[in-house]
């Protein structure tokens, strides 16, 4: 029932709600709308790549060579997957770019970071879903 459980997570959750996430503070700003700013939630991926996002937006950088990247991010709050296409960004400093897109992402100190941590509860994060035909379901007491 546990693998289900979890096997179903992986499925649902937005994929920056992974073991290696951490807080940081960052931007999304799209169409020259600041949509994110402030603490959110970081999940590096290999080769430079990564998620950043909170509750309500998140996008995802997909490093192609060093410095250019393609973005994609979910335009929706609802929506569970990035799939609003940014375009060819550019790396300036810790901002990936484009005209009138902007997604950031800078490191908290270390101290902040950890008391981030330590004030969020153990396990995955849970994000809504508007999908009405998906639940999650918990057995035992």
């Amino acid at each position: 029932m546990r693998f289900l459980i979890l096997a179903l997570w992986a499925v649902l959750l937005p994929s920056f709600a992974l073991a290696d996430t951490r807080p940081v503070n960052c931007e999304i700003t799209v169409g020259g709308v600041r949509h994110v700013t402030g603490r959110c939630y970081f999940s590096p991926r290999s080769g430079g790549s990564f998620q950043v996002g909170n509750d309500s937006y998140f996008a995802d950088v997909s490093v192609n060579t060093p410095g250019q990247a393609d973005g994609h991010w979910n335009a929706d709050p609802l929506s569970t997957h990035a799939q609003a296409p940014l375009g060819a960004l550019r790396q300036e400093g810790a901002c990936w770019v484009a005209p009138g897109t902007r997604i950031c992402a800078w490191a908290l100190p270390a101290a902040e970071t950890q008391a981030a941590l330590a004030a969020q509860p153990d396990g995955v994060m849970l994000s809504p879903i508007s999908a009405s035909s998906a639940c999650i379901g918990a057995a035992g007491h």
